[in-house]
């Protein structure tokens, strides 16, 4: 596989395909990690030590009406002592401020985030990345791998050590509906090396070793 900051390539064919919902989050998730220019958005891309990151922050902050604790933190908000500017609702508006990070495993509070602003239903879905095999079976939407072409917006789960376990996720950004492997692209949090990062990942095969299912959002 190959990591780049390129832009999505999909067939003519995922215009008809792609689900309305799936577009929304495949789009909201390659701008977090691509395209955005924001000073904040790029900051939150590089988690410090810790495991320090925005996106945790923004589940835990106690001002955010979204909030969700679930999992616990491996780092509080305190001991990270680092805040960047983002969007939240307080008392059903959406309000820009300041959000402290907080530091645990991340690529399921990033891949939450990017259901939750795309518009997708978050029930079900927690700070682990397991979440969203449930989520999928329970909204009729999971597809284990290998069985499936991927979509623009579908959660898509590893199991890097092959033990049957759930072990990190990212967003489908991409697809190729022309390879039969169903090779897709990725944006993931918590991947990269170090404390994590946001990043691209592309030509990765639908039947891959380590790739272990996928779940489409829904509204």
């Amino acid at each position: 596989m190959t990591i780049t900051s390129g832009v999505v390539f999909t067939s003519a064919a995922s215009a008809v395909v792609d689900s309305s919902m799936g577009v929304a989050v495949g789009k909201a998730a390659y701008d977090q990690g691509v395209t955005s220019d924001s000073d904040s958005v790029i900051a939150r891309r590089t988690a410090r030590g810790g495991l320090c990151n925005f996106y945790t922050g923004f589940w835990f902050d106690s001002r955010n009406d979204w909030k969700s604790t679930a999992g616990g933190y491996t780092t509080s908000e305190s001991s990270c002592d680092h805040a960047t500017s983002g969007y939240m609702y307080r008392d059903h508006e959406e309000k820009w401020s300041s959000v402290g990070w907080v530091g645990r495993n991340w690529c399921a509070d990033f891949a939450k985030y990017i259901f939750k602003w795309a518009g997708a239903d978050t029930e079900h879905l927690n700070g682990l990345a397991a979440s969203f095999k449930t989520y999928g079976v329970a909204m009729g939407t999971w597809h284990r791998a290998g069985s499936y072409i991927p979509r623009r917006g579908d959660a898509v789960m590893y199991d890097w050590d092959h033990d049957g376990d759930i072990d990190h996720v990212g967003i489908v950004t991409s697809w190729y509906a022309d390879n039969t492997d169903g090779t897709y692209g990725s944006v993931e949090g918590n991947r990269g090396g170090g404390n994590g990062k946001v990043i691209h990942v592309t030509d990765q095969d639908n039947n891959g070793a380590s790739v272990y299912g996928f779940t489409t959002p829904v509204a």
